[in-house]
């Protein structure tokens, strides 16, 4: 069964308009991996794909219907998604920049909501490890060996954990 309409999800009626990521990009390798298990997106859909993740969050919040040349006039009908870090980060830019990011929600998972502690705690479960690691046979003063370095220092640990990325575990 594919859902098309809003309406059968329980909301207003309005065709849903999803959007992607090109294939090549990070976000989309991690949404092919983590949500789609394999499954290819419809070929129709790639009429709405998106080149960089801040037109993705504009393009959810503003739809623009490309095959009728219209806005739809309301937020509601597009769907899209973004990395957990890319949506604080652009949080934080409109904070200090006195820019207002438009309206999206994030979804819930089994009843839990992306959050900086949801994530680092497990609970939420669409996220993925980043690894920092160096050939154990680099010298000392090789450039990577002194960044992964870094990251276990108490300035590298405030960096990552700022960022929110998550928590450093040392092991090498």
């Amino acid at each position: 069964m594919s859902i098309t309409n809003w309406a059968d999800l329980g909301g207003n009626y309005g065709r849903i308009i999803p959007f992607s990521r090109n294939p090549h990009s990070g976000s989309q390798a991690l949404m092919d991996n983590l949500v789609m298990d394999g499954q290819a997106v419809n070929p129709a859909l790639r009429n709405y794909e998106i080149g960089a993740m801040a037109e993705m969050i504009s393009s959810v919040s503003y739809p623009f219907d490309i095959f009728a040349g219209q806005r739809f006039g309301t937020y509601e009908f597009g769907l899209g998604y973004t990395v957990y870090f890319f949506l604080r980060q652009i949080q934080q830019l409109q904070g200090d920049s006195g820019w207002h990011m438009p309206p999206v929600k994030p979804l819930e998972l089994e009843g839990i909501l992306p959050s900086h502690e949801t994530i680092l705690s497990g609970e939420y479960q669409l996220a993925t490890r980043y690894y920092a690691v160096v050939r154990a046979d680099s010298l000392q003063d090789n450039s990577a060996r002194r960044i992964a370095e870094w990251l276990l220092t108490p300035e590298g640990q405030d960096t990552v954990h700022s960022a929110g990325i998550g928590r450093l575990i040392a092991g090498y």
